[in-house]
């Protein structure tokens, strides 16, 4: 099993005859800022020293201030079925929506960071009026805005969003249509107007600072549209962030034997770094290469995503302070370099040392220094397949963190 593991996290130097890898020394100092000195080891025992300086950033947002759960009845566009009662949590700018109160997984997720969407909000939908009786209203103003001629309001409209807001009308009932671009579907939502009036306004604020600018054409799955299953190359540069993790399904036939002996789908992962320049960075441990940081461009330019069948990104919601991003920095600044260390009896009692680490047990390791799991998880006898959707309550996130679904990176797209 140790054979296979190393195996599964070995794709260093594999398929390209110039592999470059920064390994990474230096000293903290107060503007986060680390003093590191890269050296690019070439396959033909060439070497290139330099000094730099490393800025470390996190781009997300800490978390969203917008939060509103409740009950409302749901209708999916493209079923045959009527409204059904459902729990919705509107938490971090994801809208998650459950069976019921008591469901532990969702149902269905929408991203607001990810999905632009049309809002529609209809007052008083239980009786039929023509359109020379009501009036229009933005959901980015105020009460008060339902008083404005609908001319001033559509002036200010920067999502297409539009109410119908019935003249005396004495229905508390109102209704959400939400409409997901590039999928031709829509979400009706139903409750009391005022609830789904409270809705309609924090989903608008959710939707203010999306990460893509315009809606990519996105591989919805075809079964749920509200699930995106997957992200081109450019999509993930622009909204991996640092925390974020990449999950790897590999060729070789020992990864594949890890992936049974776990029962998960992957047997490798990295994790992603940031920089001020707006740079991507892998963080990683390979078994033959040790703890390493790799940069996505140089990732891509040499087409190592070739050496699996699966990448996905799960996009990580944390508390990324600048004492946390410290933290970080200072442990990433004492392991970048140390081997690479698997052995089966880590597994069969606690581990004594930090002489190195496996894939897994590396990111883990970030993560309780990130504050995004409790300090007393015993990393090492974590897998890469824990950090998948399937394994996912084997994770046990501190309060307000957040693991988002699973985006496959189609190198393709």
């Amino acid at each position: 099993m140790e054979t296979a593991a190393k195996d599964g996290c070995n794709h260093v130097m594999q398929n390209d005859e110039n592999k470059q890898v920064i390994q990474l020394c230096g000293v903290l100092n107060y503007s986060w800022k680390f003093h590191i000195k890269l050296k690019i080891c070439l396959r033909v025992q060439e070497y290139l020293d330099f000094s730099d300086d490393f800025v470390f950033c996190s781009t997300c947002h800490n978390f969203s201030p917008y939060h509103k759960e409740g009950y409302l009845e749901k209708r999916c566009s493209n079923s045959w079925f009527g409204y059904s009662k459902r729990w919705f949590l509107l938490k971090n700018k994801k809208l998650y929506y459950f069976k019921s109160k008591e469901s532990l997984r969702p149902s269905g997720v929408l991203d607001l960071e990810l999905i632009h969407m049309d809002i529609n909000y209809e007052h008083g939908i239980k009786r039929k009026r023509s359109g020379e009786d009501c009036f229009l209203c933005n959901a980015r103003e105020s009460e008060h805005a339902r008083e404005e001629p609908p001319e001033k309001i559509k002036s200010h409209s920067q999502h297409c969003i539009e109410s119908r807001i019935y003249k005396n009308d004495s229905k508390k009932e109102s209704l959400l249509i939400l409409t997901p671009r590039n999928t031709g579907l829509s979400f009706y939502l139903r409750g009391e107007d005022a609830e789904i009036y409270e809705w309609y306004n924090l989903l608008n604020s959710s939707m203010t600072s999306n990460k893509i600018i315009s809606q990519p054409n996105f591989i919805f799955s075809e079964s749920n549209f509200w699930k995106i299953d997957r992200i081109s190359v450019d999509v993930f540069e622009s909204i991996a962030d640092t925390g974020d993790i990449v999950l790897f399904r590999s060729n070789v036939a020992s990864a594949k034997l890890q992936r049974i002996i776990t029962r998960g789908e992957y047997d490798h992962i990295g994790m992603i770094l940031r920089n001020d320049k707006n740079g991507i960075f892998l963080l990683e441990a390979l078994s033959n290469m040790g703890i390493i940081l790799t940069p996505w461009e140089l990732f891509r330019k040499n087409r190592w995503n070739e050496a699996y069948t699966r990448i996905a990104l799960r996009r990580l919601t944390w508390d990324n302070s600048e004492k946390n991003l410290k933290k970080l920095l200072h442990f990433l600044k004492n392991t970048i370099g140390k081997k690479y260390n698997l052995k089966i009896i880590n597994f069969l009692a606690p581990k004594t040392d930090d002489a190195g680490y496996f894939c897994s047990e590396l990111i883990g390791e970030c993560w309780k220094i990130m504050g995004v799991i409790p300090v007393n998880t015993k990393c090492s006898y974590i897998w890469p397949s824990n950090f998948s959707e399937k394994f996912e309550e084997k994770m046990k996130l501190q309060e307000g963190c957040q693991l988002n679904n699973e985006l496959c990176i189609d190198f393709t797209l």
